[in-house]
């Protein structure tokens, strides 16, 4: 797609295929800065007297709705106003221009992926966009098949790694619960599995909003904010860049410090597709810190009961199931 493409595009003289490439590449960087040429070129053509004398034939409410978000976004406010006068009856009110964005899809309902990583297991995504999505084992993640025009929307139940393309034009927004990380472009790691009580998100590079319903925290790298549920409260961490602690699964490691048993055997639980049966419930509030890679989910076991004080007993004939006991 180029400049005089887009130009026939506009103009209705493309095909539905050439319609379809170019409402996709006005949502890129690049196509942004042509289409903004575009309307920089109109309007120097444009004057104050051709808008006061079209200002009267206002478009319809779906037509203003266009138009407020595709030019109402950028510092060049006043540009744009003047060029609508020319762009509006050709991109919007011309019949064939809607007749090529309803035949690529803008106006068809938006259809949604869902994909889940099973117990034991991770899986990577590649969104519509280029966004990769590395899922941990146990989550899912819900996305639309095509992102729309102007935002890129989704959500997760569960722990992914995020490498979000950037795109100023069509900022990402991820859902987890009851908070959401904006962003346009960078890379960060959400920790939000549902049957945990906090959601951890932790920022590598670039720069993340993090919204909670008390307030919004703008990240910074090597930042991490652990919001609790129950009191919908966050605390902000300072972490090295040494420090991989909240990533650590990405390389099928194990890294725990001063954490509950009960989220070790949370964690161990999903990593490695086990079950834990623990009679005395005093045991789950134990803190310890490890850090395992080892393959063996038996060897890791040992590891545990190394630093701790409970062994862990195979129940036979029950295939993947181990009984936590405290050290006598």
């Amino acid at each position: 797609m180029n400049k005089d493409k887009l130009k026939q595009v506009i103009a209705g003289e493309a095909t539905c295929d050439e319609a379809r490439q170019a409402i996709d590449w006005i949502g890129t960087d690049e196509g942004a800065a042509v289409l903004e040429g575009l309307i920089d070129e109109d309007a120097r053509k444009a004057g104050e007297t051709y808008i006061d004398a079209w200002a009267p034939d206002a478009p319809d409410s779906m037509s203003r709705d266009f138009y407020r978000r595709l030019y109402g976004r950028t510092a060049l406010r006043r540009k744009m106003m003047m060029a609508a006068a020319v762009l509006i009856p050709f991109i919007i009110m011309s019949a064939v221009a809607l007749f090529f964005a309803a035949r690529a899809g803008v106006f068809t309902p938006t259809e949604f992926v869902e994909v889940a990583a099973d117990k034991g297991k991770h899986m990577q995504v590649v969104l519509s966009d280029g966004t990769t999505v590395e899922l941990n084992s146990g989550s899912r993640l819900r996305y639309p098949k095509r992102f729309a025009l102007f935002h890129r929307d989704v959500s997760l139940d569960g722990e992914a790694y995020f490498s979000v393309a950037k795109n100023s034009m069509s900022p990402f927004k991820l859902t987890a619960g009851d908070v959401s990380v904006k962003v346009t472009g960078t890379k960060f790691n959400v920790d939000a599995y549902t049957d945990q009580n906090f959601i951890g998100v932790m920022l590598d590079e670039g720069s993340v909003t993090l919204v909670t319903p008390k307030k919004e925290i703008a990240m910074k790298p090597q930042q991490y904010v652990s919001y609790n549920k129950q009191t919908r409260e966050c605390s902000l961490t300072e972490i090295s860049t040494t420090d991989n602690q909240h990533t650590a699964w990405r390389q099928n490691i194990l890294n725990f410090h001063m954490t509950p048993l009960g989220e070790i055997l949370n964690v161990i639980s999903r990593e490695r597709n086990v079950k834990f049966i623990v009679k005395d419930p005093t045991l789950l509030k134990s803190r310890f810190t490890l850090s395992s890679n080892n393959e063996y989910t038996a060897q890791i076991l040992r590891d545990i009961e190394a630093v701790s004080n409970v062994n862990f007993e195979f129940v036979e004939g029950s295939g993947n199931t181990y009984l936590v006991k405290r050290k006598r």
